[in-house]
């Protein structure tokens, strides 16, 4: 494997990483969306 081919690898998986991490936290964040929308 050549670096480029190493490079485009390297960035897939990160944008991999960052997506599982938005649909782990998601639940998380649409609660608290939902409890600043009912307290405003």
């Amino acid at each position: 494997m050549d670096r480029e081919t190493l490079s485009n690898y390297g960035w897939i998986v990160i944008c991999v990483l960052v997506l599982a991490v938005m649909i782990a936290l998601a639940p998380v964040f649409a609660d608290a969306i939902k409890t600043a929308v009912t307290n405003a």
